[in-house]
């Protein structure tokens, strides 16, 4: 199985993409520092996205330092690891 990361954006309707990393971060933040009440919730999701694409993309550069190794044979199988984004 094959799941891709997803840095985010803004969509036309203001909110973040779904299931994508900046959502995380962004909803992450907002439940440890609400948003106060005339706050404009755009440099937050500016600050995610720019989080979440630093994340991703330090991710891919650094791939190789990812080692996963599957033992459930008795032998253990080495195998690489590849961050996909869409």
């Amino acid at each position: 199985m094959t799941v891709q990361l997803h840095v985010g954006a803004v969509g036309t309707a203001g909110d973040l993409t779904p299931n994508s990393m900046a959502a995380a971060i962004y909803d992450a933040l907002a439940s440890q520092v609400p948003l106060g009440a005339n706050e404009d919730r755009l440099p937050r999701q500016k600050l995610a996205i720019a989080i979440a694409a630093g994340v991703i993309g330090h991710l891919q550069a650094n791939a190789g330092a990812f080692h996963v190794n599957v033992n459930d044979t008795g032998a253990a199988i080495d195998r690489s690891v590849k961050i996909e984004v869409g």
